[in-house]
């Protein structure tokens, strides 16, 4: 089934973030240039705050370790409300597109129907549209082309 999501995407100091459900996006930049250099990471939470709060997300230092020298680390975050299922097939949809390097699962399939994301705010380096065909998309062409293919044969006979 198909699903149409808009997220708005807003830039939060860390200890700032909203304590609601929501898609939150965590980037490497150089705040003397005002530079965004990559999206890390993209992830999903039933509270933001509580997912990403200082020492709370395992990850965290790793990115701050890994970032390059003279880099920090920043967090957009979109509210949404949603059903979890709804949040996760979004975040789903924005790791499928967008192969953020520190997400491990999402990356390779997108095991929902036909998903479009609409991203507005401070959506940096997130594309402000895009659709995701998922694995329903096959069957339907799947399913179109063998519709097709039996029509012509029941039109030959």
């Amino acid at each position: 089934m198909q699903r149409d999501y808009e997220l708005d995407f807003r830039r939060y100091p860390r200890d700032q973030l909203p304590e609601a459900p929501g898609i939150y996006c965590v980037y490497a930049a150089s705040p003397k240039k005002g530079r965004i250099f990559r999206l890390l990471y993209i992830g999903e939470a039933a509270n933001i705050w509580n997912r990403v709060e200082p020492n709370t997300h395992l990850a965290w230092r790793r990115w701050q370790d890994e970032s390059r020298r003279g880099q920090e680390l920043f967090i957009t975050a979109a509210e949404f409300d949603g059903t979890s299922d709804d949040r996760e097939r979004a975040e789903k949809a924005l790791i499928y597109e967008h192969q953020p390097p520190y997400n491990t699962v999402g990356k390779k399939s997108f095991n929902y129907g036909k998903t479009t994301i609409v991203t507005t705010g401070d959506n940096y380096k997130l594309r402000d549209y895009f659709v995701v065909a998922g694995r329903d998309a096959a069957h339907e062409r799947s399913s179109e082309a063998t519709l097709e293919n039996l029509w012509k044969w029941f039109r030959s006979r």
